[in-house]
């Protein structure tokens, strides 16, 4: 993976959520009200925490730039031949999809 903005996708697709929620998810949203299921989101959250980034916010959303900045020194990195100390994890997230 070369692009730091397509492993951000690939890691931490709930921060792009929204843009496949329906009428009825965006209102709730707007609300403060995260319309994913709650099993989701504790996944999301256990992830969220492995990588040391914030959870989303009630409403789903994300609140920092932090997994961005994740992504951009993981490819930085490996355009070096180096390894961040999200390699391994980032790595092991990828190969269970």
């Amino acid at each position: 993976m070369q692009d730091s903005k397509k492993l951000h996708i690939e890691l931490f697709q709930e921060e792009y959520d929204f843009m496949f929620d329906s009428i009825l998810d965006a209102k709730e949203r707007a609300k403060g009200i995260n319309p994913m299921n709650s099993r989701y989101q504790e996944e999301v959250n256990k992830k969220r925490k492995l990588f040391g980034v914030p959870a989303l916010s009630v409403a789903g959303n994300p609140v920092d730039d932090s997994t961005m900045k994740i992504c951009i020194d993981e490819i930085d990195a490996r355009s070096k031949n180096q390894k961040t100390r999200y390699s391994n994890l980032i790595e092991q997230t990828l190969l269970k999809k």
